[in-house]
């Protein structure tokens, strides 16, 4: 399968929701990898894009970030996150 220019620009998308998620949480890349049960190592990797998503690693980050899986892919997400209903 191959990569379009509308898949990298989709994962880059979803990187800046997390970095911004992270950050109103005030949860590091190590947290967060303790918390949906990665390495460091290999959500920083994640983050910068040397790492792809999948569907069972974003469900628990939505997760560790309470935030719902529509929130974190939509396009245009609005200027803070709703939280995710328990």
């Amino acid at each position: 399968m191959t990569t379009t220019t509308e898949d990298l620009e989709a994962e880059a998308r979803v990187r800046a929701h997390l970095r911004q998620k992270m950050q109103e949480r005030g949860i590091n890349q190590g947290e967060l990898a303790r918390r949906v049960g990665s390495s460091e190592g290999n959500m920083s990797r994640l983050l910068r894009g040397e790492r792809g998503f999948g569907l069972g690693l974003v469900l628990r980050i939505c997760r560790a970030l309470e935030v719902t899986p529509t929130r974190l892919l939509e396009e245009n997400p609005p200027e803070r996150f709703f939280d995710a209903q328990p």
